[in-house]
């Protein structure tokens, strides 16, 4: 998938077998660069903006749920290979 109109890929796109996991300042340094806020790429993508700056600050685990959601979004986190049983 594409990236959406916030600079980064939307919370479907998952990584490929070739890509880099990012560490949260790489992310915060990327919306920095495209001139985009992290509030607006949360709200286009269906997440709660304190969410997703729990997950940037690491104040969040992201095994599960919406934290999970927002780490594999964000390339902070690898997407399972299988769905959940």
């Amino acid at each position: 998938m594409g990236k959406n109109k916030y600079g980064m890929g939307n919370k479907f796109e998952h990584i490929s077998a070739g890509e880099q996991l990012l560490e949260p300042t790489e992310v915060r340094e990327r919306f920095r660069a495209h001139g985009k806020s992290i509030s607006a790429w949360a709200v286009a993508n269906g997440f709660s903006p304190a969410l997703v700056y729990a997950v940037l600050k690491r104040g969040r685990k992201c095994l599960r749920g919406q934290s999970h959601a927002i780490a594999v979004a964000l390339k902070l986190k690898q997407a399972p290979d299988r769905p959940a049983p």
